[in-house]
């Protein structure tokens, strides 16, 4: 057995037993009862231009937004749906009740050691600037991203796709959608009753949605308005990572499912 293969063997040995200590439903009272459970993680708070949040909104005007990634459950893995960052700092304002991602993790009995995937939306650092501090994941990646992040990828586990993967025994799937970068992806969890779509930065705030306005931050002004046509249909249960709405005046992970 070669250096390689061995040292893939004692990293699969160690989350094995990561997996079994510690049980991520238990900690946050997250239970999916048709498919994986999904937990929101917020790690800080921050204001931006409306005008980056809607298309046509006012330069001038701050609007608030939360600081947020995903974390997802099925037997046998733990993965993360964006990793978010270890510093935040936008209009020479550091981002409020914030807490670097592997601490909020920690705070809440989950070890970064445990993660077993990464699911990244796109390059963006507040989407993957901590993906360093989970050492033991594969990451999963739209292939235009992934030549972004290059230098963060290299040596680990990457998987790239170009229109759409099915992972997990087909529990989850990445699509890209594009707009607000080329290779920009949502998550998409099928259940029984809505079927749950992360949806990294494709909008902001669920605004966007309700009134089918598109972000105004897009590299591709259509992609992100077919976006919002699409998935403001009552059957998908949209989950931004910038909702302001998310446990507003602190950090923390709450269950993300709605039964």
């Amino acid at each position: 057995m070669g250096v390689t293969q061995r040292e893939d063997l004692r990293r699969r040995e160690v989350l094995r037993a990561l997996l079994g200590a510690v049980t991520t439903s238990s900690l946050v009272g997250c239970v999916g009862k048709d498919g994986p459970s999904v937990s929101v993680c917020k790690y800080g708070e921050a204001e931006i231009r409306e005008s980056w949040i809607l298309s046509g909104g006012d330069k001038d005007k701050p609007e608030p937004i939360s600081l947020l990634f995903h974390l997802i459950e099925v037997p046998g893995r733990r993965i993360l749906a964006d990793v978010g960052c270890n510093r935040f700092r936008i209009f020479n304002k550091d981002a409020t009740h914030f807490i670097r991602p592997r601490e909020l993790l920690r705070e809440n009995g989950i070890v970064p050691e445990s993660i077993t995937d990464i699911l990244i939306s796109h390059h963006h650092v507040d989407h993957a600037g901590a993906i360093p501090d989970f050492s033991n994941a594969r990451i999963v990646v739209h292939e235009w991203e992934a030549a972004r992040l290059d230098p963060q990828l290299k040596g680990r586990h990457v998987v790239t796709f170009d229109k759409t993967i099915t992972l997990f025994d087909g529990r989850i799937s990445m699509v890209r959608v594009g707009g607000h970068t080329p290779g920009s992806s949502l998550v998409v969890i099928p259940r029984a009753a809505r079927t749950i779509v992360i949806g990294g930065d494709a909008c902001y705030v669920n605004a966007c949605l309700e009134r089918k306005v598109p972000t105004g931050v897009t590299g591709n002004l259509e992609e992100s308005r077919a976006f919002v046509e699409t998935y403001s249909d009552p059957r998908f249960d949209v989950r931004l990572c910038h909702d302001p709405g998310v446990m507003p005046g602190r950090n923390g992970i709450e269950c993300a499912i709605t039964h």
